[in-house]
């Protein structure tokens, strides 16, 4: 009996043992997950010491939908810059138009805006742009071509700086086309140009206008709406921009679409200022004007300002003024336009050159190459801007 006893726990302990032999061993606990890195710390915010403000000064005063397109890329440098470059904004209230210039090259203002048709013998090579009929009448094809022919050439350059100014970017903005009064009458064909005193600009555009039979007066945009509301002059050649801006649907009742030439309207920066701004920061200027912004300009200012335009005449006529009539004339009778009046004002622009006449042809010759090269929708998908909210004030500082 004792060793029955005996025997039955040890044969549980062997099978046991064996069992627990065969029994998998546990798996090891997971290692914990690593802490996350620490998110790095944001950049410091500039000092007050490390902030370099630029004076913006605009010729006229704030308009919404003709501003807009200025003040949100001033707020994108900023942003770019991450408030190394900030800026006051003067819009038509830093000097009187006529002395804007005067203010920029003087250093009263860093970055303003230039309306070379304005100062005429000063930007002679870069009025290639201006020439009547020369360019398609969309505006992003050329100002992208003005902005690269200016590249190309370092006289067309040499035109700013040695006026203390350094171009940031070119628009051809436009076209420029007839807007007449009710008196005088609305421009359909050629023959109606005849003896209507039009408000343009120096240059070739004058000289186009002399040769389509009108007669050609420059008065500063300020004073425009009152010239022809009182007959003064009878009407003008703008661009849809202008439309709004100046009120222009009370006093002016017939506009006929033909594209006759463009102004040149560009963003420059004082010499000075510019050289003062580091290397890292003139490249993000550049990369907000140059080129992309050459074209931004011009699609805001032709693309946009149509729409904004026609819906301002509709909303001019609902308060009692009109009605107004837009014509746009046929592609046949604008070639009789441009036969008559393109080739007097081309010629005496190379005559105006004196000895660079030959560089003049040759700049003349890359407009014509470049615009071929160039998409009919531009290179970039910018925005509707005219479905935007746009503020009714100037950005306060």
């Amino acid at each position: 009996m004792k060793r029955k006893i005996l025997f039955i726990p040890l044969a549980v302990l062997l099978v046991a043992s064996l069992v627990a032999c065969a029994a998998p061993a546990p798996a090891p606990a997971p290692a914990p997950a690593p802490a996350p890195a620490p998110a790095p710390a944001p950049a410091p915010a500039p000092t007050e010491e490390e902030v370099i403000w630029l004076t913006f000064a605009f010729s006229s005063t704030w308009v919404p939908v003709t501003q807009a397109s200025l003040a949100r890329q001033l707020r994108e440098v900023e942003e770019m810059s991450e408030g190394r470059i900030m800026f006051k904004e003067f819009w038509g209230t830093l000097v009187p138009a006529e002395d804007l210039q005067t203010a920029g090259m003087t250093g009263l203002a860093d970055v303003w805006n230039l309306d070379t048709g304005f100062y005429p013998g000063q930007f002679v090579l870069n009025d290639a742009g201006t020439l009547p009929f020369l360019l398609p009448p969309n505006s992003k094809v050329a100002s992208i071509a003005q902005w690269r022919v200016m590249q190309e050439f370092p006289e067309m350059i040499e035109e700013f700086t040695r006026q203390n100014m350094v171009p940031l970017q070119a628009c051809l903005f436009g076209p420029y086309f007839p807007w007449t009064s009710e008196s005088a009458g609305q421009i359909k064909v050629l023959e109606d140009f005849e003896g209507k005193r039009l408000r343009t600009f120096g240059g070739p555009p004058t000289v186009a206008l002399q040769a389509l039979g009108a007669a050609p007066l420059m008065v500063p945009f300020a004073d425009l709406y009152m010239a022809i509301d009182t007959g003064v002059v009878d009407g003008t050649n703008l661009a849809w921009a202008s439309l709004r801006q100046g009120a222009f649907a009370e006093v002016v009742t017939y506009i006929t679409y033909a594209p006759l030439y463009y102004p040149l309207f560009d963003i420059v920066m004082n010499l000075d200022s510019w050289n003062a701004l580091p290397a890292d920061l003139q490249g993000i200027m550049m990369k907000v004007f140059g080129e992309r912004g050459s074209e931004f300009t011009g699609h805001f200012r032709y693309d946009v300002h149509e729409k904004d335009a026609l819906a301002y005449l509709k909303e001019a006529q609902a308060e009692g003024y009109g009605p107004h009539e837009v014509y746009y004339v046929p592609q046949e009778e604008l070639e009789r336009w441009a036969e008559v009046g393109g080739p007097p004002s081309w010629e005496a622009w190379y005559e105006s050159l004196g000895e660079k006449s030959a560089l003049g042809e040759r700049i003349v010759k890359r407009y014509q190459e470049i615009v071929k090269e160039i998409p009919e929708e531009g290179y970039y998908n910018f925005p509707d801007w005219f479905d935007w909210e746009l503020a009714e004030t100037p950005p306060q500082r």
